[in-house]
C-alpha cells in the first residue's frame, strides 16, 4: 500500500514522480470502492508513458471493459491507452529502435490484445456511447483499417458528439481531406477546432486560406487561435513566418511563447 497523493503527481512532471508512483496508480485503478474522482485522476495519469508498462495497460483494458464501472471511468481508461499505441505503431512492434536499452514499453502481444479488445468492445452494440467514443479517439493513434468506415459512420451531421469525435479522429487517419476542409467552417465552435488540428496533423495545404484569415483576425477565439498557430506549419511551412510575427510579441503569454515556438519550427524546414 502507498500512501502518494495523486494530485501531487497531476501537478509534478512525470519523469519527476517516484518510483512508487506505479504502483499507486494500480492501486488506485484496481480499487473499486475508492472516489470516483481519485480513479479518473489514476487513469488519466496511468497514460504518462514514463509510468506505462503491460501491468498498467492491462489494469486500465480492464477498465474499460467493466460494465459496472461509471462511462467516463470506462471512457477515460480508453483514452489512457492511446499514448503507448501511438509509440508502438510509431516504432514498430518489432522495430528497429527497440533494443535491449531502450525495450518497447509492452510486448507486441500486448500491443496486439489491446488493439483487438478495443476493436472488439467498440463494434459491440451494449458498449455505451461515450466508451465508443473514446475508444475510437484512442485506438485511431494506431490507425487499423477498421478505423475508415468507423469514422464514416461517426461523422454524423446529426449528432454532435460523433461529429466531433469523427474530426478528431480524421488528424489521424488519411483519407478525409474533404470532410477536414468541410468542417472547418462548422456552425459548432468545438468542430472547428478539432477541424483545424487535423488539418495540421493531415499537413492539409488547402486548409491554409482559412488559417490564415484566423491569424490575421483580432476576432478570432483564442483556443482556435492556439490550435491554428499549432496547425500552420504544418499545413503551410515557412510561409507562415510573416503571420506568427506579430502574434509572438502578444501580451497573451500562451500565445507569443506558441507563435515564437512555430516560428523556430518553420525556420528549420
Amino acid at each position: 500500500m502507498t500512501d502518494i497523493d495523486l494530485t501531487i503527481l497531476e501537478v509534478t512532471p512525470p519523469w519527476e514522480w517516484p518510483g512508487d508512483a506505479r504502483e499507486a496508480l494500480l492501486e488506485k485503478l484496481g480499487d473499486d470502492q475508492a472516489d470516483e474522482a481519485e480513479r479518473l485522476l489514476a487513469a488519466e495519469l496511468a497514460g504518462e508513458i514514463v509510468v506505462i508498462n503491460e501491468e498498467l495497460t492491462r489494469a486500465l483494458s480492464a477498465l474499460v471493459a467493466n460494465r459496472d464501472a461509471s462511462d467516463e471511468l470506462r471512457g477515460q481508461a480508453a483514452i489512457a491507452l492511446g499514448p503507448v499505441l501511438e509509440e508502438m505503431d510509431l516504432h514498430g512492434p518489432l522495430g528497429d529502435d527497440w533494443d535491449e536499452l531502450d525495450p518497447p514499453r509492452i510486448p507486441p502481444r500486448e500491443f496486439q490484445r489491446i488493439r483487438w479488445e478495443l476493436n472488439s468492445l467498440y463494434l459491440n452494440g451494449d458498449t455505451p456511447k461515450l466508451v465508443r467514443r473514446r475508444i475510437l479517439e484512442a485506438s485511431v493513434r494506431a490507425p487499423e483499417a477498421w478505423h475508415e468506415d468507423a469514422i464514416r459512420e461517426a461523422h454524423d451531421p446529426d449528432d454532435h458528439e460523433w461529429r466531433l469525435t469523427a474530426v478528431f479522429c480524421m488528424g489521424r487517419v488519411p483519407g478525409f481531406t474533404n470532410e477536414v476542409l468541410e468542417s472547418l467552417n462548422d456552425p459548432d465552435e468545438d468542430v472547428r477546432f478539432e477541424a483545424v488540428r487535423a488539418a495540421g496533423l493531415r499537413e492539409i495545404r488547402a486548409a491554409w486560406p482559412h488559417l490564415a484569415r484566423l491569424l490575421r483576425s483580432p476576432d478570432t477565439d483564442r483556443q482556435l487561435l492556439l490550435a491554428a498557430i499549432e496547425a500552420s506549419v504544418g499545413v503551410r511551412g515557412k510561409a507562415t513566418i510573416e503571420y506568427l510575427d506579430d502574434l509572438s510579441a502578444s501580451e497573451d503569454k500562451e500565445i507569443a511563447m506558441m507563435a515564437a515556438d512555430a516560428t523556430s519550427m518553420a525556420n528549420a524546414l
